[in-house]
């Protein structure tokens, strides 16, 4: 499986970790940079140059700030959460996730 390091070392915002993410899968031009638009783009795809399967490693997160560390782990649940949706409605496993 693809693993896809970020470094939270200098994140200063949320906003910092969104567009890590957007550069690391290769967001398209337009991708929404919220927690929602990953969440359709990784899980539910066709909006990303990275395809499935892969992990997003999120490293040095105790260097964020708390605001971006508790943005993180959202997206870790957020993520867990639609992969089991897609799950009970497609009858298929998407191999996404972000570990920290």
């Amino acid at each position: 499986m693809r693993v896809i390091e970020l470094d939270a070392r200098g994140w200063k915002s949320p906003l910092d970790f969104l567009q890590s993410l957007a550069g690391a899968v290769g967001s398209c031009e337009g991708h929404g940079m919220s927690p929602a638009a990953f969440v359709d783009s990784m899980i539910w795809g066709g909006m990303n140059r990275v395809e499935p399967p892969y992990a997003v490693h999120v490293k040095n997160i105790t260097s964020a700030p708390k605001e971006v560390a508790e943005d993180v782990l959202l997206m870790v649940t957020l993520l867990k959460e639609a992969r089991q949706e897609r799950l009970q409605r497609r009858g298929d496993d998407i191999e996404v996730s972000m570990l920290v």
